[in-house]
């Protein structure tokens, strides 16, 4: 016969069994051990990554087990209100890996809010109220617009550097592509270091290819960077796709067909004077695209640093006027407004140091431009903001918002 019992053992003991029925019962009885495996907590092993190229994202990876099975996987975000994401887990005890991507917003880049993830792994364990692991927390503080600036800015002049030194390869190898066709006007044989030249001047323009190249993939990854931290308009954003575009095109077929033409021939021991001569004339007007995408670049780059200070000094005088209003109906202490106003006139002097770069970058242009990004001159701006400091140091509060609403006005 086969007997069944049920029992809820959370501790080791013994337990006996004893055999008898209506006639009598067995003297000695039958000793077990009931030893009582606790189930452990579960596993979890996490990476967090960031998205520093475009701050898109936050990548979550990492593998969990556990010795029964697993009842939920979350993630918690902190921020000024807190969330929880579950993930999809199956309830095994095996090793399980998961990933998650948790978007980076642009209102969460303009708020620059701090921003706390941790993981949460519970495991089955009903009957012991569930048991969880947490990783540790990952932090992260979005940076500022000042950093976005300074960090378009060094990738901007190091795509500008890279077209001068493009220019500058290309003109290497005009200058001794010229040599040997002068050299080949006096005799037709090529000695061997003639022919290590030219091996010399086909590895150069393969570099060459290999530079445009590049710069071209820097100059995608810039725009990107650029439509994604800058607030640039439509025309910007189109003329930026146009320079890529154009120094993309440099590497056409065609130079690449007589390139390899002239190895041939060089192989072959065959006459090269007409290859040369087509290849001299393809250089120079690679030179004159690469002239004409650094002309186009620093154009670029003074239209957008305009937009971006015609766009500062609005926001400027908005916040000039916010604070004339705010004098006028007496909603601030004196100390406090001179506090905001003393912000107003730092801001003004970073907005003229700006001014000053763009004035340089302009005189580089071949055709420079007329430039006007205030309504007056930064030197009557200058004295109305003196005129503003001044009277608040003398707590003259009238003449002071006076002078806020001229210096409103005038930019």
């Amino acid at each position: 016969q086969i007997y069944t019992a049920q029992y809820k053992a959370t501790k080791n003991e013994l337990y006996d069994i004893i055999l008898a029925n209506k006639h009598g019962r067995n003297n000695e009885s039958i000793r077990y051990q009931i030893s009582i495996i606790k189930d452990l907590f579960p596993e979890l092993k996490v990476n967090f990554f960031v998205d520093t190229l475009f701050y898109d994202f936050i990548l979550i990876t990492g593998t969990l087990s556990d010795d029964y099975g697993i009842k939920s996987l979350m993630i918690e975000k902190k921020r000024k209100s807190d969330s929880l994401i579950k993930l999809q887990v199956k309830n095994i005890p095996t090793i399980q890996s998961f990933y998650h991507k948790i978007p980076i917003t642009s209102k969460m880049l303009n708020q620059q809010e701090p921003i706390e993830v941790r993981v949460i792994l519970t495991d089955n364990d009903k009957p012991n109220n569930y048991k969880s692991t947490f990783s540790d927390p990952f932090h992260l503080q979005l940076p500022d617009n000042k950093y976005f600036r300074t960090l378009l800015s060094k990738k901007s002049k190091s795509s500008e550097n890279s077209i001068k030194e493009l220019i500058s390869k290309n003109q290497s190898i005009q200058e001794k592509l010229l040599n040997m066709e002068e050299k080949l006007k006096i005799t037709k044989n090529l000695s061997w270091k003639d022919r290590s030249m030219f091996k010399e001047i086909l590895n150069e323009k393969q570099q060459l290819e290999h530079a445009i190249y590049e710069l071209s993939q820097k100059m995608t990854e810039l725009n990107n960077q650029e439509n994604k931290f800058s607030d640039k308009d439509l025309v910007l954003q189109q003329k930026a796709t146009q320079l890529k575009e154009l120094i993309s095109s440099i590497l056409d077929e065609k130079t690449k067909k007589l390139f390899n033409e002239l190895e041939r021939l060089l192989q072959e021991n065959k006459d090269i004077h007409k290859t040369l001569s087509n290849i001299q004339n393809k250089e120079r007007s690679i030179e004159q695209e690469l002239n004409r995408a650094l002309e186009l670049f620093k154009r670029l780059k003074l239209e957008n640093d305009l937009d971006q200070a015609q766009k500062a000094i609005e926001k400027l005088s908005q916040n000039q006027k916010k604070l004339y209003n705010e004098t006028m109906n007496k909603e601030f202490s004196l100390n406090e407004m001179k506090i905001r106003q003393n912000n107003i006139s730092q801001e003004f002097e970073k907005f003229k140091q700006d001014i000053n770069k763009i004035k340089l970058l302009n005189q580089e242009l071949l055709r420079p431009e007329p430039l006007s990004p205030t309504k007056n001159s930064e030197k009557i701006i200058d004295e109305s903001l003196k005129q503003i400091n001044d009277a608040l140091e003398k707590k003259e509060r009238e003449k002071a918002y006076k002078q806020q609403k001229n210096a409103s006005d005038e930019m």
